[in-house]
């Protein structure tokens, strides 16, 4: 009968390189995450009532990372950043306004539009143009 001795810094090495590539992986293959990515965003998951959603954050704005890939790649025009483009300030009627938190616990206001799409509440508000959204509105093309 063979004996193992195991540190845990072998099994963290172990697990470690098991689960790396793996993650850097899903990234690479996630179109969500790299186009956030090769946009300079920065990709966060929220849990929304029905489902984890992707946002991309661009600066000082938020725009959801489906919506993005749908327009950009697609050229499809998503609510969330048609609203957005549109100087629309207010989720209503056409969305949803909720509370939402990042697996981060990060608390999000977001509107969340008849078609799945999702943009961040301030970033609504604030709206196109606004100096903190250079970032987001270069992304979009506006």
């Amino acid at each position: 009968m063979k004996s193992f001795s195991c540190s845990i810094a072998s099994i963290f090495a172990l697990v470690f390189t098991c689960t790396l590539p793996q993650a850097l992986m899903a990234i690479e293959t996630n179109p969500q995450i790299r186009l956030c990515r090769q946009l300079q965003g920065q990709f966060i998951v929220v849990e929304t009532p029905n489902d984890q959603v992707g946002l991309c954050q661009l600066g000082a704005g938020y725009m959801g990372s489906l919506d993005l890939v749908k327009y950009l790649t697609e050229n499809t025009l998503p609510m969330s950043i048609e609203s957005y483009s549109s100087g629309s300030t207010t989720c209503d009627p056409l969305g949803t306004s909720r509370t939402v938190l990042s697996l981060e616990n990060n608390e999000f206001r977001v509107c969340i539009y008849k078609d799945g799409s999702i943009v961040e509440m301030t970033t609504l508000q604030k709206g196109k143009g606004d100096p903190s959204h250079i970032e987001l509105d270069q992304a979009l093309g506006l």
